[in-house]
């Protein structure tokens, strides 16, 4: 099973794949963003078991996690 974070082709060489390699690597990808997801998921649900925010000097989970994932807050 390959990375699903790492490509095998990079941007600029898509355009040499045939179409089935281009199905089959989309397939690939989505595949392995939803383990990710999945994983994720997981990290999240041990974080707030866990209360980490204070520790880290943030005063709600939903702050570190905004922080640390660099997401905006508008």
């Amino acid at each position: 099973m390959s990375d699903p974070i790492s490509p095998s082709v990079s941007g600029a060489e898509w355009w040499r794949q045939d179409k089935t390699e281009l199905v089959a690597a989309l397939r690939e990808r989505e595949s392995g963003m939803r383990r990710l997801r999945a994983e994720t998921y997981e990290i999240l649900a041990e974080m707030q078991s866990r209360c980490p925010q204070a520790e880290f000097g943030y005063g709600s989970l939903d702050a570190l996690q905004a922080d640390v994932l660099n997401i905006s807050r508008r």
